[in-house]
C-alpha cells in the first residue's frame, strides 16, 4: 500500500500519514456566497486575501493538501506557487514551519511519483526534514519509494531498516514485509556479500539473516534458521516481524514426482532426479517422501491418478510440454510445479498450476535488463541460427529500450570475421577507401573505424563462436564495446580469450554453495547441468509454494531469482559473471 496524503477532513484540521498535524492558523471569515462556490476555489481565494506571508502559506499548503489527489493540476499549480521565488523574493514556503514545509514536500514528491519523474523524486527526497518520530518514519516510506522509481532496490531497503530501528516506526509490520520482500529477491551470494560489505549495521544483520533463509530448501529449514537467530537477537525487528511464510501450513508429506525416466527424454528426467534426490538428501526431512512415476511409460493422466492413490500431496513435473498442458486439461486437484511450459501460451492454466521452466526468454531479459542499467542501449547483435537463439532474439526485440542496430547472422566459426566486419561496417569503410583511391588515382592514407552507432554487444551464439567473435572484434577495433553472452559460454579454461565479457547464467553455475559441492562429489560432472538445477529447484518451489502463490515473495532459487507471474508461469532472474583471466567471476545483481 502506497503512502499518501489523506484529503483534507475539515479546513481546521488535516490527516497525513504521520498523524493529525495542529490546525493552521485562520482568521475569521465573514458570512459570504463562498459556502455556495467550490471549497478548494474557496480556500484558494481565502488564503490569497492575507497580507501575512507566513498565513497565506499555511493556507495554500492546506488547499494543496486538499487538491491532491482529487485534483492533480490544481495541486501541481499550489505546489508550484509555493515553492517558487517570486520578483526576487524567496518562495512563499519559506515562511512555512518545519514541520509544515515537510508536509509540503512530502506532497510535492507524491506528485513526481506519481508522474514517475525520478529526477524531481530524488530532489525531493533529499529535501524532506521531520520533525518528530511520525515524520521520520512517513519520510523513510517515501524515500524508498523514490528509490524504488530508480530502480535502488538496495538503498530503498535500508530506508526502511532504518526506520524499524528508529523510535516508533510507523506501520513496523507493514515495513518489515517489504524489507523481507525485497530480500528475498536476492541470492544468497548476493546477500553473503551484502552482509560482509554493508556500512550500515541495520543492513549487516538483515542481510546476514536472509542469506541464511534464502539458502534453505524448505519451510521447515526457514522455520529453524529464524528460531535460531531469534534467540541471539530476541529485540531486533526482524525477531519481532518474521516473514509471513513462517506461519503457512507444514510442507507436503508426499510429493510425487512424474518425470520420464524411460524413453527419449530418460536423460533429462534422470538429471532432474537425481538434482530433486540431492536436494532431498541435503535437507534429511523427517516427515516428508518423494515417489517417482515414469511419464516415458505412462501417459500423464494415469501417472497423475496413480500419485493421487499413493496419498501425494503435491506434484513436482510433467517435463514434456505436451503433458503439461494435458494436465492442465483436466484440472488436477492437486498443486502442481510444472518443469516446464504448455505448448501452447493459450492453455487455461488452473490456479493450482504454476510453470517453472528453463527459458532462454529469460536470458534474452536477463541481457535486456544488463543493457538498460548500463545506458546501452543501442547494441550489435551476433546470432547463430539455433531455434534457441531465435527465441532469444525475438524476446530482445521485444524490449522497447533496446534497439538492434544492426544483427550479424553466424554460420559456423569460420564465418565470423566476415560477418563481424560486415555488421561493424569495417566493410563497407574498406570499400569506400577502394572507392576513393580509384577515383583520385593516389594512394590515401587509411585506418579502418567501426560504426560509431553501438553501445555493446549481444552474443547468441555457441561457445566456439564466442570464441572466434571476441578476437574478431578486437581486430575490427571494437574491442572496447562491452560483450553481452548468455549461458551458452564456455565454462572455464578461457585463457584470457574472453576477457571483459559479461555472461549470464543460473546461480547454480555461478556461485559457490554448499549443496552444489556436495552434488558434485556424489554426481560428477552430472550436478553442473541446468537440469539437476531445476530438479533442486523443483523441491525447493514444492516445499515453499506458498511463498509464490500466497504472498506474492520471489525464491532465491538454484535456476535463479523465481518469481510469480501471469498465466502461473514462473521468471527467473539469472546472475551475472565476468570473464576474468581463466575464469568467470561472479557478479552483484543488487
Amino acid at each position: 500500500m502506497a503512502l499518501a496524503l489523506c484529503r483534507v477532513l475539515a479546513l481546521a484540521t488535516v490527516l497525513f500519514t504521520t498523524g493529525c498535524r495542529s490546525p493552521v492558523p485562520q482568521p475569521s471569515l465573514p458570512e459570504t456566497a463562498e459556502a455556495a462556490v467550490d471549497p478548494l476555489e474557496a480556500a484558494i481565494a481565502r488564503a490569497e486575501r492575507q497580507a501575512d506571508s507566513a498565513t497565506r502559506a499555511a493556507l495554500l499548503l492546506e488547499a494543496l493538501l486538499q487538491a491532491w489527489p482529487a485534483s492533480q493540476q490544481q495541486a501541481a499549480d499550489l505546489s508550484a506557487r509555493l515553492l517558487a521565488p517570486a520578483a526576487g523574493r524567496p518562495a512563499l514556503a519559506a515562511a512555512l514551519t518545519q514541520r509544515q514545509l515537510f508536509e509540503l514536500h512530502a506532497v510535492a514528491l507524491e506528485m513526481s511519483l506519481a508522474r514517475a519523474d525520478a529526477a524531481e523524486a530524488e530532489r525531493l527526497a533529499a529535501l524532506l526534514s521531520p520533525v518528530d518520530a511520525r515524520q521520520t518514519s512517513a519520510a523513510a516510506w517515501l524515500r524508498a519509494r523514490a528509490f524504488d522509481l530508480r530502480g535502488e532496490g538496495r538503498a530503498a531497503a535500508q530506508s526502511l531498516m532504518d526506520m524499524l530501528a528508529a523510535e516508533s516506526p510507523l506501520e513496523p509490520a507493514r515495513a518489515a514485509a517489504s524489507v523481507w520482500r525485497r530480500l528475498s529477491k536476492m541470492s544468497s551470494f548476493d546477500l553473503q556479500r551484502l552482509a560482509s560489505t554493508a556500512t550500515s549495521p541495520s543492513m549487516r544483520v538483515w542481510a546476514a539473516l536472509a542469506g541464511d533463509l534464502n539458502a534453505a530448501l524448505t519451510k521447515s529449514g526457514r522455520a529453524e534458521v529464524w528460531r535460531l537467530w531469534r534467540v541471539r537477537h530476541p529485540q531486533h525487528a526482524a525477531a519481532r516481524f518474521p516473514p509471513a511464510d513462517l506461519d503457512d501450513p507444514a510442507a507436503p508429506e508426499v510429493i510425487a514426482v512424474l518425470i520420464p525416466m524411460t524413453g527419449e527424454l530418460a536423460d533429462l528426467g534422470a538429471a532432474i532426479r537425481d538434482g530433486l534426490l540431492a536436494a532431498y538428501l541435503h535437507d534429511e526431512p523427517e516427515h516428508q517422501r518423494l515417489i517417482f512415476f515414469d511419464t516415458g511409460a505412462l501417459a500423464v493422466r494415469e501417472a497423475y491418478e496413480r500419485a493421487v492413490a499413493a496419498g501425494a500431496e503435491l506434484i513436482v513435473g510433467p517435463l514434456d510440454k505436451a503433458a503439461v498442458a494435458a494436465l492442465a486439461g483436466f484440472a488436477p486437484h492437486l498443486p502442481v510445479v510444472a518443469l516446464n511450459t504448455a505448448a501452447e501460451r493459450s492453455v487455461d492454466m488452473p490456479a493450482n498450476m504454476v510453470q517453472m521452466a528453463l527459458a532462454v526468454e529469460d536470458q534474452a531479459a536477463a541481457v535486456a535488463r544488463a543493457l538498460r542499467e548500463s545506458g546501452a542501449l543501442r547494441v550489435a547483435l551476433f546470432h547463430n541460427n539455433t531455434a534457441w537463439a531465435a527465441r532469444a532474439r525475438e524476446r530482445l526485440q521485444q524490449d522497447r529500450h533496446i534497439r538492434i542496430v544492426v544483427a550479424g547472422a553466424l554460420q559456423g566459426v569460420g564465418e565470423v570475421i566476415d560477418v563481424a566486419a560486415a555488421a561493424l561496417a569495417v566493410t563497407e569503410s574498406i570499400a569506400r577507401h577502394a572507392e576513393l583511391e580509384a577515383l583520385t588515382g593516389a594512394q590515401l592514407t587509411f585506418t579502418p573505424r567501426p560504426r560509431d552507432d553501438v553501445d555493446a554487444v549481444v552474443a547468441f551464439v555457441e561457445q566456439d563462436e564466442l570464441l572466434a567473435l571476441k578476437p574478431a572484434l578486437n581486430f575490427h577495433f571494437a574491442g572496447e564495446l562491452p560483450v553481452y553472452a548468455w549461458s551458452q559460454a564456455p565454462r572455464g579454461g578461457l585463457g584470457g580469450r574472453l576477457d571483459g565479457v559479461y555472461v549470464c547464467d543460473i546461480p547454480w553455475r555461478l556461485h559457490p554453495h554448499a549443496l552444489r559441492d556436495q552434488a558434485e562429489a556424489a554426481f560428477g560432472v552430472r550436478a553442473a547441468s541446468p537440469l539437476f538445477a531445476l530438479g533442486v529447484d523443483g523441491y525447493r518451489v514444492a516445499n515453499q509454494l506458498a511463498r509464490l502463490t500466497t504472498h506474492g515473495e520471489s525464491i532465491a532459487g538454484s535456476t535463479g531469482v523465481l518469481t510469480l507471474t501471469d498465466n502461473g508461469r514462473v521468471y527467473r532472474e539469472l546472475a551475472w559473471a565476468k570473464a576474468v583471466g581463466d575464469r568467470l567471476v561472479p557478479l552483484p545483481t543488487w
